[in-house]
């Protein structure tokens, strides 16, 4: 192929430099079209927006015409005809206003919680808390508020909420973490919950475990045995499983009931008796509908199914080893009075009484008047370190186990060292297997030994102690020290 001239070869570049010429103007024209777009709906969107701002602007110079003063700011945008100026600025939502609850005197920690909160949230200044908590008291508290002010006794926020616990709050002898110990479940799961979290609020340096722990301990032994199959982890669980088994022991007890007897007049001719008793004559029992009767086979009626073979108490034959298809309801009436006055059963004789006598008819023996007697293993507690009250034979002191401390009472009126079972649980103490002893209370009560501690060291009074004590769900001291079973050596 002849290469080009150069006059054509410039006839080409001439033509491709209009080509893109035309092309360059084009994209011109195309740009300036979308620019010319893009403008007018960015108007729009402006205009929509002035209106909706200037309506809102209407809308709250309405309300309080004083606020309409504070929005001067003007958007840089062209405002539409026949619409008001515009407002700038940003709508902050106002911070809503928490009443404090007044304070009559009770429950003083949960008022003490919230107050301070309330002061926190609010950013109040110290010397500035104490006139303001003087509005929210009323009743004793308003007197005693007044009386500190006149009396100079209101310095500073927290000696005045020292002063406020003293006043009505419990007895600052009364240990928080003693008193949790042995809170026991006597009404409801709620009511023992009020109570457990009002004394674990009061405590400080208790894990979780320890509170779910102790929480159980104090359930009532039907409830906590189903709480403790279920092997809770926390604390809410535990008194969701409580609850639900009160729920269910309570639907049980409704659901059930006893069926209920009713009582026939006897067939049997009446029988004269060889001896007089002054006693009345045993009452029947009332008849209730809708129960089992009382079946009673006269004299003939046993004398016919006797000589056919049938039993006495089904239609089936007789034989050794029968048992009837429906058990029956038997029913023994006897008077109390006519039992004590009636001769013992050696002096009446046999003859008297017929083969079919009823059973109901014959005197009762008299309740043996020895009682039995108990296993020299048996050991003894007063009623003072039962119950923890005071006398003249008893000694009260305070002791340190694993840096726990607790009551210890010294009475000379038991005979071994006892620990009550939820301090063993508490502390995790090593609980062996005791022989069966039980405890003989003065008022005849017998209680039982439910095991043993060995060698368990603790701190009394400066001194240490190794002893031996034995588990026993008391009500009084947390340890008690009887008469026998000291050790023979302690170390001061």
């Amino acid at each position: 192929m002849p290469p080009k001239s150069d006059a054509a070869i410039t006839e080409a570049i001439h033509a491709i430099t209009e080509s893109l010429n035309a092309q360059l103007q084009e994209l011109r024209s195309s740009q300036l079209e979308f620019k010319t777009s893009l403008e007018n709906k960015i108007d729009s969107t402006l205009n929509d927006l002035h209106y909706q701002i200037s309506q809102l602007n209407l809308s709250n110079s309405q309300k309080s015409p004083s606020t309409t003063d504070t929005y001067k700011g003007v958007l840089s945008a062209k405002p539409t005809p026949n619409l008001p100026t515009p407002s700038t600025s940003v709508f902050q939502p106002k911070t809503p206003k928490y009443f404090l609850t007044h304070f009559d005197g009770s429950n003083v920690h949960a008022w003490i919680f919230q107050v301070e909160q309330y002061f926190s949230f609010y950013s109040i200044a110290p010397d500035q808390r104490i006139p303001i908590a003087g509005f929210f008291m009323t009743g004793e508290a308003l007197t005693w508020i007044q009386w500190m002010h006149r009396n100079g006794l209101l310095t500073d926020w927290d000696s005045f909420t020292r002063e406020l616990e003293v006043r009505f709050g419990p007895s600052i002898f009364l240990n928080p973490q003693t008193a949790l110990f042995k809170l026991k479940q006597t009404s409801t799961v709620t009511h023992y919950q009020r109570e457990f979290e009002l004394l674990s609020n009061r405590v400080a340096g208790f894990t979780d475990e320890h509170l779910l722990n102790l929480f159980i301990s104090g359930l009532r032994h039907d409830i906590q045995s189903e709480v403790i199959i279920q092997n809770p982890q926390r604390l809410s669980q535990a008194l969701a499983l409580a609850k639900l088994y009160e729920a269910k022991l309570a639907d049980n007890r409704t659901t059930y009931r006893a069926p209920a007897l009713t009582s026939s007049p006897s067939s049997l001719p009446p029988r004269h008796s060889t001896f007089s008793s002054t006693a009345p004559p045993p009452k029947a029992l009332p008849p209730s509908a809708g129960g089992f009767p009382i079946r009673r086979l006269t004299a003939s009626e046993m004398q016919a199914r006797r000589s056919k073979g049938l039993c006495f108490n089904c239609d089936d034959q007789f034989n050794p080893g029968h048992r009837c298809k429906t058990t029956p309801f038997l029913v023994l009436q006897c008077d109390e009075e006519a039992m004590e006055s009636a001769p013992p059963l050696s002096n009446i004789p046999t003859d008297l009484y017929p083969p079919s006598v009823e059973l109901s008819a014959l005197p009762l023996p008299p309740p043996p008047s020895h009682s039995p007697e108990f296993d020299s293993n048996e050991f003894q507690v007063s009623l003072h370190a039962l119950y923890g009250h005071s006398s003249q034979s008893c000694m009260k002191l305070v002791c340190f186990i694993k840096g726990h401390l607790f009551t210890v009472l010294i009475d000379s009126g038991s005979t071994h060292n006892l620990l009550q079972s939820r301090v063993a649980r508490h502390l995790g103490l090593l609980i062996e297997p005791a022989p069966p002893l039980s405890v003989k209370v003065g008022n005849g009560d017998v209680l039982h030994c439910s095991g043993m501690i060995s060698t368990l060291p603790f701190d009394l009074q400066g001194v240490n102690f190794t002893l031996d004590l034995y588990l026993l769900d008391v009500h009084g001291a947390d340890v008690i020290l009887g008469c026998s079973g000291w050790p023979n050596s302690a170390q001061s």
